[in-house]
């Protein structure tokens, strides 16, 4: 039974291929996923995106911690902050939810005291997320659709 619904995916997979290779235009995977199973699609953009909120809040109290330990009032890069045991070892590599999260920290100097700035995008723009992250120092988050590209402060600030 198993082998015979292998068969039936792979033959629609092929058709699909081959309509594509004669010049027939058939719809997007994504375009087909969110027409078939818009509700799940939606749900699961949703589920990702108030996670990657849920993981900024944690990487600013992280960087809280830091700071005021082990950072002798520096922050900390995500593998620092994994390696103190702040965060846990695959938000360390930079992923969580359907999204990449990288992290930007400046030391502080005699000019300029120490900052960071943190950016959450959608690994897949469409079918893990749409918006795009941003906070820093402040513990604001900022978020647009951003079509994949990274968000900035310039975004507007989410309701906290």
């Amino acid at each position: 039974m198993q082998q015979l619904i292998r068969l039936i995916i792979a033959s629609a997979i092929m058709v699909s291929f081959c309509s594509d290779l004669a010049g027939q235009r058939s719809p997007s995977l994504t375009h087909r996923v969110q027409t078939r199973f818009p509700k799940k699609v939606k749900k699961l953009i949703s589920y990702n995106q108030s996670g990657a909120i849920a993981v900024l809040r944690t990487i600013s109290s992280a960087e809280a911690t830091y700071q005021s330990t082990s950072g002798y009032g520096n922050y900390g890069t995500l593998e620092q902050l994994g390696d103190q045991g702040l965060i846990d070892y695959i938000l360390a590599k930079g992923y969580r939810y359907g999204y990449i999260f990288s992290l930007r920290v400046a030391r502080a100097s005699a000019k300029a005291s120490a900052s960071f700035e943190t950016v959450a995008v959608p690994r897949r723009y469409g079918r893990t997320g749409l918006m795009s992250f941003y906070i820093n120092e402040t513990g604001v988050i900022h978020g647009a659709d951003k079509r994949g590209a990274k968000a900035t402060i310039n975004d507007d600030a989410l309701d906290q």
